[in-house]
């Protein structure tokens, strides 16, 4: 029963800082009015961004005041409800993501991004690319089809990721 008890966001800063101490990572805390870049933030939300080792790829935790969580890292977000069980899933991607269990799946035609997706499991060249790209839409479909495209594997440690041509 106690899963679904509802939670704010904002006071789970602290153990999601303690979470990314114990993995020794850097990050920092933003706030709507710290950075242009987080003024999409409302007055009371927070951004807790970990920091890459190459700048160029940070990944971002939000946390909204009475809303929800969101965590985004290179081309995927996904949104985790304000109860104790989707806040639990969003700490397993997390410590996932940053120790490379899992993986930013982004398929693109070559004209356009399709989908993106967190991989349940560590993925490898041997990744079987055509059990996702059947989830996609028929028009997508067609679309890798006569267009072709490519499969990225995106991880944290970015030496371990991998570009399929389609």
């Amino acid at each position: 029963m106690g899963n679904n008890l509802e939670i704010n966001p904002i006071d789970k800063k602290e153990a999601i800082c303690t979470l990314l101490q114990s993995l020794n990572c850097s990050y920092e805390i933003h706030t709507s009015g710290s950075d242009k870049e987080y003024a999409y933030l409302q007055e009371q939300d927070i951004c807790i961004t970990v920091l890459h080792s190459n700048r160029d790829y940070p990944l971002y935790i939000d946390l909204e005041n009475e809303g929800e969580f969101t965590l985004s890292y290179y081309k995927w977000h996904a949104h985790y409800f304000n109860v104790e069980w989707d806040y639990n899933q969003l700490c397993q991607d997390l410590a996932d993501i940053l120790n490379n269990r899992k993986c930013v799946v982004v398929i693109s035609s070559s004209e356009r991004w399709l989908r993106s997706a967190l991989s349940e499991t560590k993925l490898d060249k041997n990744y079987n690319v055509q059990n996702d790209i059947k989830e996609l839409s028929k028009e997508a479909q067609t679309e890798i089809k006569e267009l072709k495209g490519t499969v990225e594997l995106f991880y944290w440690d970015i030496k371990e990721n991998l570009i399929i041509n389609l």
